[in-house]
């Protein structure tokens, strides 16, 4: 299982892996939610409530653990997560997009 909402917490910095934008990048918690940090960084991934219901956000974690700082209530199957309420709560992840 790549996230849970119980007992991870969101860690204070990480390394988020961009692997199909071919980018690395330092993330800490300033840096808000994945999609605020995924723009950020000129990536413009799709999405449209941005408040974790609507699923158009969502893309495959490859690698590390999230958790979302609300609930969600999209579809998500396997390791899909949505960036719009993800944060890492690992100090390394990686992300299909």
């Amino acid at each position: 299982m790549f996230f849970s909402a119980s007992k991870l917490k969101v860690v204070k910095q990480a390394t988020v892996e961009f692997s199909e934008s071919n980018k690395t990048l330092q993330w800490s918690e300033t840096d808000g939610n994945l999609l605020d940090f995924a723009e950020s960084a000129g990536i413009s991934p799709m999405s449209s409530c941005r408040s974790g219901h609507c699923g158009a956000c969502t893309v495959e974690l490859v690698a590390g653990q999230i958790i979302y700082e609300h609930d969600v209530s999209a579809d998500l199957q396997g390791n899909q997560i949505l960036l719009c309420s993800a944060k890492p709560a690992t100090k390394h992840i990686k992300i299909k997009i």
